[in-house]
């Protein structure tokens, strides 16, 4: 239940707790966002925390690229699949999981397959202005995919 195929590296915040992205799995069959807590005492197992589990509609599916973390601990990505509301369709979403009681997703952009582009995978790069560039394998004028710019 708390998902497979971890693709990407891992991302830290500000204490020094990894988050990362699985892009299936049993049970979550349309990836995860997990959290490790590191042991109290040295040489203890971690303590890994699903914080968001995807649906593989609306919200996406299979997210493959790596985490961006802002100052405040908002994380963002991509996922590969997923953006519209029947399983295992669309082109992809990049997302913003706000961190509180409950992590909160939110959907910056649906990918639609034209020239925004799909298929999402990789890191969203910061530019200290606010705003993430990306890129997506398929996609945009030439189908080959493209570089995007998005501003949460």
């Amino acid at each position: 239940s708390d998902g497979g195929n971890p693709f990407s590296n891992l991302v830290l915040d500000s204490s020094g707790a990894p988050y990362g992205t699985t892009a299936g799995g049993i049970g979550c069959g349309n990836g995860t966002i997990f959290m490790l807590t590191p042991p109290a005492t040295m040489g203890s197992p971690w303590t890994e925390s699903v914080i968001y589990r995807f649906s593989g509609g609306h919200d996406g599916g299979h997210p493959r690229g790596p985490l961006s973390i802002s100052g405040s601990g908002t994380l963002y990505g991509t996922a590969f699949a997923g953006g519209t509301d029947t399983l295992y369709q669309g082109n992809g979403v990049i997302f913003q999981l706000t961190p509180g009681t409950t992590w909160t997703e939110t959907v910056l952009h649906t990918f639609t397959g034209g020239a925004d582009g799909s298929y999402p995978n990789g890191l969203l790069i910061p530019d200290g202005n606010g705003s993430y560039y990306g890129t997506t394998l398929a996609g945009g004028s030439a189908g080959y995919g493209i570089v995007f710019n998005v501003v949460p």
